[in-house]
């Protein structure tokens, strides 16, 4: 199953990393890749977290299509922030 992780300037670095280690653990609980995940950012490049925790994407939105998804997790924030109108506008082409 495909599994993308939305990275976005001030979401919580726990929500990415937290969510990516727990399909890890549960990969390896059943001893093979049920869940690949891949860390999803409007460029692609290091997007700074909330608590000021540099992420660093696995690939640009603009190369990964939006129904090439099993799901896509966008991560909480802290505040009045949201994933901002690219990663939006991206999340809104999925079937």
């Amino acid at each position: 199953m495909r599994v993308g992780i939305l990275a976005y300037e001030n979401c919580l670095a726990s929500g990415v990393y937290g969510f990516a280690d727990t399909l890890a653990v549960a990969n390896a609980v059943v001893g093979r890749e049920v869940f690949g995940t891949t860390i999803l950012g409007a460029g692609g490049g290091p997007v700074r977290c909330f608590s000021g925790t540099v992420v660093t994407a696995d690939a640009p939105l603009v190369d990964s299509e939006a129904d090439g998804w099993d799901i896509v997790y966008a991560p909480p924030s802290f505040g009045l922030t949201a994933p901002g109108p690219e990663p939006a506008a991206w999340l809104g082409r999925a079937p």
